[in-house]
């Protein structure tokens, strides 16, 4: 079967946004490489629509509502986005409700817009957040919360993972739907 399969060689660039790229493609990427082993992969973070021009990628998964112009595209995965927090975190600082989000920092992936949905879905929106911190992708949110840092935005791709081996914990069975898609 290996001599009547043709071989596959060259480079494969892959253009991604950063979360899956951390969370979903680097631990499968040596089962990519042993299937394809002669194949050298090249992976770039990022989530910039320029990138689906760029005769050097391969690849590009973006977060967003899909509709570039003059490119194909197709929806990998629509995303809900719910809470998770580390063990540790809720170890030393309960989380019953949603009205302990305030004792909590909250980490942001964005400009807070997700965040304002979820507490706006959960009926929080008056409740008082005293701590919150602002970073530029879901990635780092998602880092700061495995590090007993506060309470991320996860979803079931790039936190799915973490979810399975305990560590990160689904304090509330609520999700709203993200502003893009993959």
């Amino acid at each position: 079967a290996l001599m009547a399969r043709p071989a596959t060689s060259g480079k494969l660039t892959i253009s991604c946004v950063a979360g899956l790229l951390s969370f979903w493609v680097l631990p499968r990427l040596n089962s990519f490489a042993e299937r394809f082993p002669d194949i050298n992969v090249t992976l770039l973070a990022g989530n910039d629509p320029a990138a689906l021009n760029d005769t050097e990628i391969d690849v590009c998964i973006l977060y967003g509502d899909g509709k570039w112009p003059d490119v194909w595209s197709s929806l990998w995965s629509e995303i809900d986005l719910f809470p998770v927090a580390s063990p540790s975190l809720l170890n030393t600082r309960p989380l019953r409700s949603i009205r302990d989000l305030q004792d909590h920092v909250l980490l942001h992936g964005d400009s807070g817009r997700e965040w304002n949905t979820w507490l706006t879905a959960a009926d929080a929106a008056a409740i008082p957040i005293r701590r919150q911190h602002f970073m530029s992708d879901a990635r780092l949110s998602t880092e700061a919360a495995l590090h007993g840092q506060g309470i991320a935005l996860g979803d079931t791709i790039t936190a799915g993972g973490h979810i399975a081996k305990g560590e990160l914990i689904v304090p509330f069975d609520l999700s709203v739907p993200a502003d893009g898609n993959c």
